[in-house]
């Protein structure tokens, strides 16, 4: 069941229906945001950069993981349902780390390269997230003003989200390293991994 942040979240997207019908009815993911618990939108129609990976196979957004919302300390907080424990298949060891679910603790301000295409950096108070030019496709950095603590990394073949301090602060993006790569290395803290499997989504209904 919603709690009273996604029950709100939802009243808001059917607002924003109501007042721009033609827009949501043009939208072919909007189904897909009255989804309980709630997803995100992973694209940017106006940004300078691009997907032209996906956009070779026919599509280009996606959305993010199903997200359930809480409240600590007056700040808002994202973060994984606990079913998407299941889609984790096995631990797997950093070096060939491809498509994982990883849980990071942070012990000194340290990285985390990630398939040779991402590297996350973090300090005593900011976090970076840094793309190169192929890998990034137009993309380059990402900041958060925060303590890292922990970090829980979801990667995808063309998605990063990265959970911060248990979803106090998230960054998303979309990344295109080369598809054989593998593996992390990580200098600052202490990971888990596991391979995980892919989530398939049909008539909202996911499964």
């Amino acid at each position: 069941m919603p709690n009273d942040l996604q029950s709100d979240l939802s009243r808001l997207v059917a607002r924003i229906e109501r007042e721009d019908a033609p827009l949501a009815a043009a939208d072919p993911y909007r189904p897909y945001f009255h989804l309980a618990p709630p997803v995100g939108w992973m694209g940017m129609p106006d940004a300078p950069y691009g997907n032209p990976a996906t956009v070779a196979c026919g599509w280009q957004h996606c959305l993010t993981v199903p997200c359930e919302l809480t409240q600590r300390g007056g700040r808002l907080r994202r973060y994984p349902v606990k079913e998407l424990e299941q889609l984790c298949e096995k631990p797997v060891s950093p070096e060939n780390a491809h498509i994982f679910d990883m849980e990071l603790r942070i012990f000194y301000p340290g990285r985390l390269v990630i398939r040779g295409a991402a590297v996350v950096e973090w300090s005593d108070d900011e976090v970076i997230l840094s793309l190169g030019g192929v890998s990034g496709a137009g993309r380059t950095v990402r900041y958060a003003r925060t303590q890292a603590q922990t970090m829980r990394i979801l990667a995808d073949a063309s998605s990063l989200e990265i959970f911060i301090n248990h979803g106090e602060t998230v960054l998303t993006t979309r990344y295109y390293p080369d598809p054989a790569a593998r593996g992390v290395v990580l200098d600052g803290g202490t990971a888990q991994l596991w391979s995980i499997n892919r989530m398939e989504i049909t008539d909202g209904i996911s499964r």
